[in-house]
């Protein structure tokens, strides 16, 4: 199981900033490498973002920080090693 986590720095309470994230797998040789998009939906800066991703116990960690406009897009790319999931094991 891959978990994605997300961190926004606190800022000036006049907006929100409403995060989204999506994930999806680039490529699975010679390692799993994961594309994460963070969409910003709200009316404030998101920044600095530090992103966490794991899968079976391996952790990996990005930062975007210039953060997320408001409406704007940000992505990072995690790589793991596929040699860790056993056959059968998703």
């Amino acid at each position: 199981m891959l978990v994605l986590g997300v961190l926004a720095a606190a800022a000036p309470a006049r907006g929100e900033a409403l995060l989204g994230v999506a994930g999806s797998v680039v490529s699975v040789a010679p390692r799993l490498a994961v594309r994460v998009v963070v969409t910003n939906r709200g009316d404030r800066l998101a920044a600095p973002l530090e992103l966490t991703g794991e899968l079976l116990g391996e952790r990996r960690e990005a930062h975007l920080a210039q953060g997320v406009p408001p409406g704007g897009e940000g992505a990072v790319l995690l790589d793991f090693d596929p040699a860790l999931a056993g056959p059968g094991l998703h």
